[in-house]
């Protein structure tokens, strides 16, 4: 468990992690991992490229690109709008590129004889909504929900299929925080299901085929499809994905480089060794979200609450008290834990943002911005005040 009073102050904008000119990777654990036989390729064809690949252990967070202490983000999700909205407010210019295709597979024990699930009913387990398995034609097992992080791909991806894009877990789904939990988990318990990326190794458990429509209205056409390179590939399988690429502003001629390889025809059959489906050039895509230049970069303190409360304590107040001398301005973000937050309801964050606006407003530092986001950005139970510095 966390400590009630916890501070974390994150590094401050860098344009290198060390004085080499090192470019810095970031990326989850799992798919930096299976990254392994395409740093080596570019070590074989750049040699003078010094590249380091730092893995986060769970979700996807996009501080390590905002603060700059990360050259480049491998995502298994896209920028949500609020992170676009705080790039802007940030003045980050963020380039956006499609590393690769990819699919989220539905796992069970192998002991589930569940024939196959459709769209609808993937959204309709993971809610909560049918808690056995009889309900999807299986035993009269109860279901174990293993729910992906709210900062995750895959949990992006069940927002993606929900109604309105509004999806919460129940209380009863239990939070795995890596892919590998995921899978041991569902290997050694007949009730569980989750949810992993398709290029994942997941032989000791089964995947389920996959349905776009309900078995009673599909068409013939609508056969039950596993996730593979070739069904992605033809747009057959209904729960693709996208890898994406991150990076802020202009690339200098290093980063490039590194682009470049990851987006050529040599690079793109690494990232297929590793279980992703390559992106022909045909098919390339990128995209920038512009904002205004800014001379200064950010950084970002993280200040942390009590289960449920939204006071600051002393060491908060310490930690923030350190930004009178030292913020030019501010933007604050609030941020709840998946248990505290109610379905359509900001109101814990939003506390939280606001508590930080008001102390801070109360030592004359200027606040440009506060808002709540709820759960969105992970399991996070604070407020980020991210700031630029007067000098």
């Amino acid at each position: 468990m966390r400590p009630f009073a916890a501070t974390l102050v994150l590094s401050a904008f860098l344009s290198r992690v060390d004085a080499q000119e090192r470019l810095s990777v970031r990326g989850p654990a799992d798919v930096l991992d299976r990254f392994a036989g395409l740093s080596e390729a570019i070590a074989r064809w750049h040699p003078d490229l010094d590249v380091a690949w730092v893995p986060y252990e769970s979700g996807v967070t996009f501080a390590p690109l905002f603060d700059g202490s990360a050259d480049l983000l491998v995502s298994p999700r896209g920028i949500e709008p609020w992170e676009q909205a705080l790039a802007a407010k940030l003045s980050l210019e963020i380039h956006e590129h499609i590393a690769a295709l990819d699919a989220v597979s539905v796992v069970v024990h192998r002991d589930n004889r569940v024939e196959s699930l459709s769209i609808e009913q993937i959204q309709t387990l993971f809610s909560g909504k049918i808690v056995g398995w009889y309900g999807f034609g299986g035993s009269d097992r109860p279901v174990r929900l293993v729910a992906p992080l709210p900062s995750s791909g895959e949990y992006q991806a069940l927002r993606r299929i929900s109604p309105g894009g509004d999806f919460r877990l129940p209380p009863s789904a239990e939070i795995a925080s890596s892919s590998a939990g995921v899978l041991s988990t569902v290997a050694s318990d007949p009730r569980a299901v989750g949810l992993v990326s398709m290029s994942l190794d997941s032989s000791s458990v089964r995947t389920v085929p996959l349905r776009a429509t309900p078995a009673a209205s599909a068409a013939p056409s609508d056969a039950p499809v596993l996730p593979s390179a070739d069904s992605v590939e033809r747009g057959e399988y209904p729960w693709s994905r996208i890898l994406w690429l991150y990076s802020r502003g202009s690339a200098d001629e290093d980063l490039q480089r590194l682009l470049s390889c990851l987006l050529s025809s040599e690079g793109q059959a690494e990232i297929a060794k590793a279980g992703f489906v390559a992106v022909a050039a045909d098919r390339a895509f990128q995209r920038t979200l512009p904002a205004r230049e800014r001379s200064r970069g950010a950084t970002v303190t993280r200040v942390s609450f009590a289960p449920g409360f939204d006071r600051l304590d002393r060491e908060a107040r310490d930690v923030l008290t350190q930004l009178r001398e030292r913020a030019a301005e501010v933007w604050i973000t609030g941020h709840a834990e998946l248990l505290e937050d109610r379905p359509g309801d900001r109101g814990l964050s939003e506390r939280r943002a606001r508590a930080v606006e008001v102390f801070l407003t109360t030592l004359g530092v200027a606040v440009a911005g506060a808002e709540g986001v709820g759960a969105e950005s992970g399991d996070l139970r604070g407020a980020d005040v991210w700031w630029i510095s007067r000098r």
